[in-house]
This record gives structure tokens, sequence and C-alpha cells, in this order.
């Protein structure tokens, strides 16, 4: 009840369908300044959210960690292997994130 192969690749299959989501919504793929940042500190500007890491990067890990938690409360009545809820976590993330990111920006 482990953490598989088959997991990992769900979560990053999960990862690049929303990059690909908000590259199809018109968001660059990296910084249209032409280059990548490990860390971007502006958050009222056109760069941000298009480095590594940002302000909301945190935000992202905790929203994973709370989604994590919750999905681990629910396995005790329906049961779901550690994998299984890591893959259901990233995918409420990034569905959520998504959504709220195209809000913030539209």
């Amino acid at each position: 009840m482990g953490v598989s192969r088959t997991h990992i690749a769900a979560a990053a299959g999960i990862v690049l369908a929303a990059v690909l989501a908000e590259y199809l919504m018109g968001h660059p793929l990296i910084c249209k300044c032409g280059y990548i940042k490990l860390w971007h500190f502006d958050v009222q500007s056109a760069e941000n959210s298009q480095h590594l890491i940002d302000w909301y990067t945190p935000s992202h890990i905790i929203h994973g960690f709370l989604f994590y938690a919750l999905l681990w409360l629910i396995s005790r009545w329906v049961p779901m292997s550690l994998g299984t809820r890591l893959v259901l976590a990233v995918a409420i993330e990034g569905i959520l994130g998504g959504a709220r990111e195209h809000a913030v920006r539209h």
C-alpha cells in the first residue's frame, strides 16, 4: 500500500496536464523575459508565476499537504493506498490551483 511507479507516473502526468492546460489558455511556458529564475520576489509584476518558485509556491505546497491530510482522514472509511492519496492530492491541487490562477488573471 505504498507509492508505486504507476502512482508517480500518474502524479507527473497530472502536473504535465496542468502545464499543458495553462499553456493552452495562453500562459507562456517560460517567462517572456527569456530566462528562468529560481526565485521571483515581485508579486506585482508580469513575471509573477513565470519562474520556478515565487510567493505562491508555499501556498501550493500547503494546499497539497492539507488535501493529503483530508484524504488520509477519508481513507479511514474508504480504503486508499498512500500512492492513491498522493495522486488525488496532486489532482485536487492541480485543478483548484489552475482554476484559482485563471480567475486571478482574468
